[in-house]
């Protein structure tokens, strides 16, 4: 019987890796590059191509540096002759534009190969998310939160573009696992697995840094409960070990560096670190999660800028770099489009985004979930503290690291996309399940005085146990779920749930990646193909650009411009990025396009094609 179970589950998980896969292939298969695909693709194939890791030194290697291992098979050209390699600092964009248009002839090759990195990845975090999620719950119920990661239309959308979300959330479930092991065993082989999966972790975006105090602190606490009369050796010898998990992950972290910057000439590397970090060296006011830490940062730049001199030691001088480089932009942010007003830094953007874009089914788990925990936990008041650590340890990590990683992505200006948010969801679904497995008790029925005590033993054996319940459920709105993401293919970037006006409507709220990243130039070049335009009038947000797909047709247009029309052009497409941005920005533009109740037709569900009616101006002609 128990063969039997093990059996059905590891079939059960394999069925819904495959669908996953399936999934996102699909989708990739049917976009074009999105706009940090534009910057990451080319990187990363110069690491391993050259050994040279002078673009986009603001997220780390791994992800992209596996990307273009995938691609040297198709041995691609990367233009090391152009300027921009050679005296820009940090020119990824003009590269990347560069690295496309030289291999015009293989970019879905590229972009294909490319992806199926990221889709490597996304498959071990639903398999890791079953592994942890199995640690504190029926290896059954662990299907669930598996499940939710491997068909939420968020990580299908994110699972397989060449970007540092999905592989975050890889990277913190992976550490996050061997770390609880380790904090359970203490022996020198998993603390060097511990140290290996935080490394890794580390490699993957500078986000996973917030590991490091959860780590340090979460697990203080774990040894002070679990040895509270002589706390204070126990808590020196945490300190000690942890400072040799962070010299194992360390080392991880430096060896790739090191490898990567073989071919970095060291004075070129010196100049960069001085252009990327100008701000820092200035001394410049910072604001929004900076503030009074300007000057210490500050003073890490200039160090940071010395070591870059220094041939033994360079590597960490560029890791350090990138750390900088994401607090600056985490600072200042980037303007974006927001429930009818442009700007950054809204303390409640990820809260409300979230209540648009999660999938209702999820979002009735969750809030199921916290309603019996903190049933629960009320009914347990009176439990020491230290015995609910020591006997959830697993969920204490999880639930301290989605407060601490929730409250700083809240502070943070950059306010770009749901994905940002993404690590937190993996435990947040293993969170709300394991609430459901441990949360209620089987109970006597009481139908009251009047019925026979026959009647009442009678319903008692045919009404389902709360556990059966549940499950059923859970299976009902897991269910939904998948009906859902299978009704929106491929379209899952641009995924809302019903308060959020649908896949066809979010952008009424929100774009950016959210919405709106460049995915659908390929269904403009249908478009235009079926409908036989000879130019089209285009203001793109993306990483495909016009000019690789449409050819001559494309003429490029900006909303500073006036309608395409008085040049004799009768057919314009714009992004809906675009669009929301300059309409309700201080630009106020394309108000020529206001005339225009809708669009002549939607390409995908991101670009908006109009058929403009001949200017006057054009007609004088």
């Amino acid at each position: 019987m128990y063969t039997q179970k093990r059996l059905f589950i590891w079939i059960s998980l394999g069925i819904i890796c495959c669908a996953s896969f399936l999934l996102m292939w699909n989708a990739a298969s049917q976009e074009s590059a999105i706009v940090d695909e534009l910057a990451h693709i080319p990187a990363g194939y110069s690491y391993v191509h050259e050994l040279d890791y002078r673009l986009n030194p603001e997220h780390p290697p791994l992800l992209k540096a596996l990307s273009g291992l995938f691609l040297l098979p198709l041995s691609p050209h990367f233009p090391t002759t152009d300027t921009s390699w050679i005296v820009g600092s940090n020119d990824q964009w003009r590269m990347g534009i560069l690295f496309f248009s030289e291999n015009i002839s293989e970019i879905d090759s590229i972009l294909l190969t490319a992806r199926l990195v990221p889709m490597l990845f996304m498959l071990g975090l639903i398999l890791m998310t079953f592994f942890l999620a199995r640690k504190v719950m029926d290896e059954f119920w662990a299907l669930f939160p598996a499940l939710f990661v491997a068909l939420s239309p968020h990580f299908l959308a994110h699972g397989h573009y060449v970007t540092t979300d999905v592989p975050l959330a890889f990277g913190i479930v992976f550490a996050m696992f061997f770390f609880l092991i380790y904090l359970q065993e203490r022996t020198t082989k998993h603390l060097i697995y511990a140290g290996i999966s935080l490394g890794i972790a580390l490699l993957l975006k500078f986000s996973a840094l917030i590991l490091l105090p959860i780590f340090l602190i979460g697990g203080g606490i774990y040894i002070f409960a679990h040895t509270q009369r002589e706390w204070w050796k126990s808590i020196g010898s945490w300190i000690l070990s942890f400072l040799k998990l962070g010299g194992v992950a360390f080392l991880v972290i430096m060896s790739i560096y090191t490898l990567f910057t073989i071919n970095l000439p060291l004075e070129k590397q010196s100049l960069d670190t001085s252009f990327l970090l100008t701000r820092y060296l200035q001394d410049a006011p910072y604001s929004r999660g900076v503030g009074c830490f300007g000057s210490l940062l500050s003073c890490v730049a200039d160090l940071t800028q010395e070591l870059s001199d220094i041939p033994v030691i360079r590597s960490l001088a560029h890791y350090v770099t990138g750390i900088l480089m994401v607090s600056e932009r985490s600072a200042y942010g980037n303007p974006v489009y927001f429930l009818g007003e442009v700007g950054t830094g809204w303390w409640y953007y990820f809260p409300v985004v979230f209540l648009l874009k999660e999938p209702l089914p999820l979002i009735v788990v969750i809030i199921w979930g916290l309603w019996v925990g903190m049933k629960r936990l009320f009914q347990n008041r009176k439990r020491p503290v230290s015995e609910y650590i020591l006997l959830h340890t697993p969920e204490f990590l999880m639930i301290l690291f989605v407060l601490v990683y929730g409250y700083m992505s809240m502070r943070s200006a950059l306010n770009i996309g749901f994905r940002h948010i993404l690590p937190v969801l993996p435990f947040v679904y293993i969170l709300s399940v394991s609430s459901l497995y441990r949360g209620y008790k089987k109970k006597e029925i009481s139908y009251g005085f009047a019925l026979t005590r026959l009647i009442r033993e009678t319903m008692a054996r045919l009404w389902p146990q709360p556990k059966t319940i549940r499950i059923i459920l859970l299976s009902v709105l897991s269910g939904i779920l998948v009906l859902e993401t299978l009704l929106v293919s491929p379209y899952f970037l641009s995924y809302f749930n019903e308060l959020g006006g649908g896949v066809w409507n979010g952008w009424k709220y929100v774009v950016d990646s959210n919405y709106d990243w460049g995915q659908d130039l390929l269904h403009l070049k249908t478009f235009v193909k079926e409908n036989n335009i000879k130019q089209i009038a285009i203001d793109y947000f993306g990483g495909g650009y016009p000019s690789f797909y449409i050819d001559e047709a494309s003429v490029p247009w900006t909303y500073e411009g006036s309608s395409p029309a008085d040049s004799g052009i009768e057919w314009f497409a714009v992004s809906v990025h675009n669009l929301q941005l300059y309409r309700h920005g201080s630009q106020n533009g394309y108000a020529w396009l206001s005339s225009i109740e809708y669009p002549y037709a939607r390409v995908g569900t991101s670009l908006f094609v109009f058929r403009l009616p001949p200017s006057e101006t054009n007609l004088d002609r």
